[in-house]
Parts: C-alpha cells; sequence; structure tokens
C-alpha cells in the first residue's frame, strides 16, 4: 500500500471512532428514557470475494445492545411469543366407555385417533404492558363448529374430530393462562375473556364429549329449513346444537353430521368408534361385521336434545353417535313419560340415559314403536332388564304390524301382556302432555308399521317408511313393493297437507326435515315404476331426486364427483331399486324381520317363521298380517355408499 493510500486508511478509520463516540453520546442523551438501546454501527468487514485479490474493506451494519440494559431484556420486552403444548392436551382429553353392567371407564385418546387430530402446538402473542394473552386462530365466543363433512366423500367423525380439536385448543389456552396469573385472554375476533371464563368453557365441552346427559343442549332452530337465517346463511343446515354451561355464561353452537358423530356403522362399516378405542384395523373390520359387536355396544352413547315443544313439558331427542334418534317425551309434572323407538345401539347406557331424562318422579313410561325392525326395537330387551323401568313401562304397538322377536322372545310382551295396547290407522291418543296420531303404511318397508304425528308441534315421525334422506340411496326399494311404497309416500304428503305438519324426522335423519320430502319420494317410486312398466326387464338402480327433480346426466356426476353438504342433502330423495318381479305375482308383497330379528346383514327372502302369530290383545282387535321378504341392512339406510372409499386425510378444526 502507498503512503497516499495509508494516509487515508489512517484518517477515515480515526472519523469512524469518532463519530461512533459522538452516536453513542446523541443516543445516550436523547432516549434517557428507553430500557434498551440499539446501536447500529458501521464496521470493517473482509471482502473475501475481491476480484482484485487485495484485502480491501466493505462497510456493513451490525447492533449492539446497551450494556446497562442488557441483563433485563427478557423482563422488559413489551411483545412475546408463547406456545402451548398440544400433545399434553391431548393426553387429557378422555372418552367414556361402559360395560353392560355400568360400569364406566374414561379411556384416553388412542394413537389411531391421534392421526385425524391436529396436533399443532397453539400460538400466541404475549403483552406484557397490557397483561394479555392474545390467541389470533381461536375464537372464545359466539362460537360454531361447523362441519366441512361432504356426503359421500369426506372420512366421517369430522364434528366429532372439530370439537376435539377445539377442546385441545382451549386446553393450551388454559395451560399459558396458568403460567402467566392475572393475564386476559383476547381471542380472534377481539374479545376478552378471563380464567374463570375458560374453566367454564373447558367444563362445557368436556360436558359434551362425555354425553353428560345433564348438559344443556338445543336444537338450533335456526338451522331449519324454514328459518330466515337459513336463507341467509349457506352453511347452516342439518343437525345443528347450541350448548349452553351449567353456570349460563358460555355457550357453543356445534354441528352433528348428518351421517352421525362417529359415523353410520350399520349400513356402512365407515364408524370410527374403532379409532376412538385405539383397536387395529382387523379388530374394527371384525366389530362392524358383528354390526352389534361389543367395540360399538362399549362406546356407542346419545346426546341428549331438548327439541322445545310448544306444548307443555319436555320433548327430547336421543342423538346416537351412529344414526339412530330415538324420542322421548316428559310431561310437566315428571309423572309420565313417552318414547318413540328405542335404538339397538347403547344398549350399555341405554337405561342410564332413559332413566336421566325421565327423571325419579316418572310413573309411567309408554313405549310407541314405528315397526318390527331390530335397529327399532331390540333396547326392549335391555329396558326390560332394569328393574324400575320394567315395572313402568308399558308398550303401544301398530295394531296390524308381527311382532319382532329377539333370542326367541317376543319383545313387544317382554312387560306383560296386559301392558300392550295396540292403535289402528288414524287412532289420536294423548301422552305426556302431547296428542298423537298413528298413520299405518301398510305393505311397505314392513307389512303394517307407519308414521306417528306430533300434532302439539306439527311434527311428523316417519320412521322408515320414507327411507332415509342421503344421495346414496335412502332404502332399497323391490319393485314387488313398489304399489306399497308409491301409496304411502303419496298418503304421507297427504296428510302433512291436511294436518299442518311443519317438519319430518325420519328414523335416520336427525333434524327437521322440508315436509315436501314426502312428495320426492313419491316422485322417486313414480319414476321407477313408470320404467318398469315400459320395460319389464328393468333392473332398478340408484335413482335420486333434487329438488322435486329426477337427476340425470352432468348433475348426476357432479354430485357422485364432489359429494354433497349436509345442507344439500336436505333436498334430496333417492332410493335403490331392485328388480325381484318373480314370474307369476305374489299375493302378499309385504316384509318382515329377518330371523331372530338381529342379523342385520342377512339378504335372504323370509318367511313368517318368526312373527309371533298370537299378537296380545288389550282394549281392541288385532290382525296380524305376515309377509315374505327383509333385506334389514338394506331398508335401514340402504347406503350403496357403503362401496364408496372414503378418503382418510387428516382434518383440522374449522371456526366460523
Amino acid at each position: 500500500m502507498n503512503k497516499k493510500n495509508l494516509f487515508l486508511s489512517a484518517f477515515l478509520t480515526t472519523s469512524m471512532m469518532l463519530g461512533s463516540s459522538i452516536t453513542t453520546l446523541m443516543a445516550n442523551e436523547t432516549d434517557n428514557s428507553s430500557n434498551e438501546v440499539i446501536i447500529e454501527e458501521t464496521v470493517p468487514v473482509n471482502d473475501e470475494n475481491n476480484q482484485n485479490g487485495e484485502n480491501e474493506q466493505s462497510n456493513q451494519p451490525i447492533n449492539y445492545v446497551n450494556e446497562e440494559n442488557q441483563n433485563n431484556n427478557v423482563e422488559q420486552k413489551t411483545i412475546e411469543n408463547v406456545t402451548g403444548n398440544c400433545q399434553q392436551a391431548i393426553s387429557e382429553v378422555t372418552f367414556p366407555k361402559y360395560e353392560s353392567d355400568g360400569t364406566k371407564t374414561d379411556v384416553h385418546v388412542s394413537d389411531l385417533l391421534k392421526e385425524h387430530l391436529d396436533t399443532t402446538d397453539l400460538s400466541g402473542e404475549k403483552d406484557n404492558e397490557a397483561k394479555t394473552l392474545t390467541f389470533k386462530d381461536v375464537l372464545l365466543k359466539d362460537v360454531y363448529l361447523n362441519s366441512d363433512y361432504l356426503n359421500g366423500k369426506s372420512e366421517a367423525g369430522i364434528s366429532f374430530y372439530n370439537m376435539v380439536n377445539y377442546f385441545t385448543d382451549v386446553k393450551q389456552i388454559k395451560q399459558i393462562l396458568d403460567a402467566n396469573p392475572g393475564y386476559t385472554v383476547v381471542d380472534s375476533a377481539g374479545n376478552k375473556v378471563d380464567g374463570a371464563y375458560i374453566d367454564e368453557l373447558l367444563g362445557l365441552i368436556n360436558q359434551i364429549l362425555n354425553f353428560d346427559t345433564g348438559t344443556n343442549l338445543k336444537y338450533d332452530k335456526n338451522s331449519t329449513y324454514d328459518s330466515a337465517e337459513f336463507a341467509q346463511n349457506s352453511k347452516l343446515g342439518g343437525t345443528d346444537v347450541i350448548a349452553t354451561s351449567n353456570e349460563g355464561n358460555v355457550t357453543l353452537k356445534f354441528h352433528i353430521d348428518s351421517h352421525g358423530w362417529w359415523g353410520y356403522d350399520l349400513g356402512a362399516d365407515d364408524s370410527i368408534t374403532g379409532l376412538v378405542m385405539g383397536f387395529d384395523q382387523d379388530a374394527i373390520d371384525a366389530d362392524h361385521k358383528e354390526h352389534e359387536g361389543p367395540l360399538t355396544r362399549a362406546y356407542a352413547n346419545f346426546f341428549v336434545i331438548d327439541m322445545q315443544t310448544k306444548g307443555n313439558g319436555k320433548w327430547y331427542m336421543l342423538r346416537n353417535t351412529d344414526l339412530e334418534n330415538p324420542i322421548i317425551y316428559v310431561s310437566e309434572d315428571g309423572k309420565e313419560a313417552f318414547m318413540i323407538d328405542v335404538d339397538f345401539y347403547g344398549e350399555n347406557v341405554i337405561n342410564k340415559v332413559i332413566t336421566d331424562v325421565i327423571g325419579p318422579e316418572c310413573e309411567s313410561l309408554k313405549i310407541f314403536l314405528t315397526y318390527n325392525h331390530s335397529d327399532h326395537c331390540n333396547n326392549l330387551s335391555v329396558i326390560a332388564q332394569d328393574e324400575r323401568l320394567s315395572e313402568i313401562t308399558s308398550i303401544i304397538w301398530p295394531e296390524n304390524e308381527p311382532h319382532p322377536t329377539k333370542d326367541g322372545k317376543d319383545l313387544v310382551t317382554l312387560f306383560g301382556e296386559d301392558k300392550v295396547t295396540t292403535v289402528a290407522d288414524g287412532e289420536k291418543f294423548t301422552a305426556a302432555n302431547h296428542e298423537f296420531q298413528f298413520i299405518e303404511i301398510p305393505n311397505e318397508h314392513t307389512p303394517a308399521g307407519g308414521q306417528l304425528a306430533d300434532l302439539t308441534n306439527n311434527v311428523l315421525y316417519s320412521g322408515d317408511t320414507l327411507g332415509a334422506q342421503v344421495h346414496l340411496g335412502g332404502s332399497t326399494v323391490t319393485l314387488s313393493t313398489i304399489d306399497g311404497w308409491l301409496n304411502g309416500a303419496l298418503k304421507t304428503e297427504q296428510y302433512i297437507k291436511d294436518n299442518g305438519i311443519e317438519y319430518i324426522i325420519g328414523g335416520h335423519t336427525p333434524y327437521l326435515n322440508t315436509p315436501e320430502y314426502a312428495s320426492w319420494v313419491a316422485t322417486a317410486m313414480q319414476y321407477a315404476k313408470e320404467q318398469i312398466t315400459a320395460d319389464s326387464a328393468w333392473q332398478g338402480g340408484l335413482v335420486i331426486v333434487e329438488n322435486g327433480q329426477i337427476v340425470t346426466g352432468e348433475r348426476l356426476d357432479e354430485i357422485f364427483a364432489n359429494g354433497l353438504t349436509d345442507r344439500e342433502e336436505l333436498f334430496i330423495a333417492s332410493a335403490n331399486f331392485r328388480n325381484n318381479l318373480p314370474t307369476e305375482p305374489e299375493e302378499n308383497p309385504g316384509q318382515t324381520p329377518d330371523d331372530d330379528n338381529k342379523n342385520p346383514g342377512n339378504t335372504d327372502d323370509q318367511d313368517n317363521s318368526n312373527v309371533n302369530a298370537n299378537t296380545p290383545q288389550n282394549k281392541k282387535s288385532s290382525s296380524v298380517k305376515t309377509g315374505d321378504e327383509t333385506n334389514l341392512a338394506w331398508a335401514l339406510l340402504g347406503l350403496a355408499g357403503a362401496s364408496v372409499l372414503y378418503t382418510v386425510t387428516k382434518k383440522t378444526r374449522k371456526l366460523n
């Protein structure tokens, strides 16, 4: 380096040192109140990439912290990131398992179930000055846990996964709040809540996940087809439930997928019950084959949902984790209860649930059965084993419907022949402060089962006489019974018009459904009849009606390619038609239960050997009809979608 360059280098170095001293003095003078002083200085850095090979220098800024405040930076910093522990939160979640003797065990989340949950640690911001913990991804007030479930496409259990994911989020907020006592929590909408609110919210979610019969659950009428909110919000439709904490300060609205909280086990074999329990796939498949296997019995349960009666007393839906929905009414004074259908899942808890719902003052429990298939009747045998329930229970039975049997016993007369009352077509009666009317639908799903109208609330319980409202096939209809199905749908349509019925609740459609559904079923039946009349070789198949129109072509392809939301399913009726017509017409094309009324997979034609020919008489005579055909698994819900492969993907929470 020559002398000139050496002089310039010395001059620049001296100038930089002098400038640094001045900068430090100015910073200390002008910002004495600052807890942290950042000094930016330009320092020489060797340029290793200098193409000339000389050891020249470039300038780059570097930050230094004022030594006086260096040890206090962590305490004095205003905003910090905070993170929860999701794995710890998940480890604290439990679900109830009930043995046949009523013994309860709390079971933790299995590894199989964990694969379907969001296991990401929750992040938030801690403001030391404002004493707040802000979580931009979690809503804590006005919460609606909606579901993006797509019928025919999604895996089962999405609404359940959403609830567990939300639970673990709130648990992580609790973790962080416990580590920062005195702080206020701020949610994604700017709502501010304290620790007491978080504890109350956690208590409510825990009640929901444990199917606590004391949980305050109300059916959200805004999700019905005729509400103003339904017209304005395209996300509404199906079963929405509003949960309120016991203290009354916290509410939470959540959706239950139309396919079931844990999925539909009987017809489609896609229940997630095995995931909840943590069994491997072989054990799950074996349980599904048994349909009422021990795995399902131990975990099946019910939500007790207040349907908000217009009359006196209470009106509850027992929403099964599968796809059943028994109904219970309780009189205003609590002394009388009335139940519609009893299910065959949840047998380990059904007596506990009924006892909790009807209360200690109940002196009479009347049970009406829509028809004689096992999924509506079999728990009668369980109820009969409870000493108190057996004593106060009596049966109301469609007078012309054959009696079901289980293990060789007549289910209808289990409580005593003198405790059976039959009802005729069009007959009215009063139970639990509500007025009801029976509508017989003969020679259709069964020989003489039917429907029950709640005239107090203008609701029609259709049982399985209209099938189930799914686009994959609501029921299997044999063409030998097509006239019975068509006449039944037309009779229902007329009854709805004549009696001001506002809603239909099906045996496997647990929501307040549009009464137009009956006319859509009639459209499907009329279409099938026209096809077989035009061509006796027509083999049948799946027929879908959407908003009253037969679905064909591109729309049909679109439905199966994309699936349908629960809202879209509200406008669907369908049936799987099967041509079973003999060369000679049958004299009595009814249907009877399968042998011993307990084999849902039985597809053989049956005689009437399992039907009790001697129906007990009580108050009126009974003419018992018999039939020749059964297919219970298809008749329950059909679901041609049993062949649809449900894609298993990891689901994350969705809050709206």
